[in-house]
């Protein structure tokens, strides 16, 4: 029943994650474009920002595929780690503990 409500489609917290990380994605795709030409970059923070929000999925996928900062410790522990928290939140609010 709560998976229902919080992770199949038409729950607001399934949009929110799939918007956050399809969007995620696609701003990293173009940070690496724009680093590949020289053009203007996507700030990291904005990286952060949306991997705190929901996208750490996506953020550590992208960096793989894309092989983009991934010489960066920090981004590859951070978002480890991140991804790590995210997946224990939503676990427990998938399977809350017993009173």
């Amino acid at each position: 029943m709560l998976l229902w409500r919080f992770l199949l489609p038409g729950s607001r917290l399934f949009a929110w994650l799939v918007g956050a990380n399809a969007s995620a994605f696609a701003i990293w795709a173009l940070d690496k474009h724009q680093a590949r030409k020289g053009g203007w970059r996507v700030p990291e923070r904005a990286l952060h920002t949306m991997a705190v929000l929901g996208a750490a999925p996506a953020s550590l996928a992208a960096m793989s595929i894309l092989r983009h900062k991934t010489q960066k410790r920090f981004f590859t522990t951070f978002y480890s780690i991140l991804l790590v928290l995210q997946l224990a939140i939503g676990l427990f609010l998938l399977f809350p503990p017993a009173r």
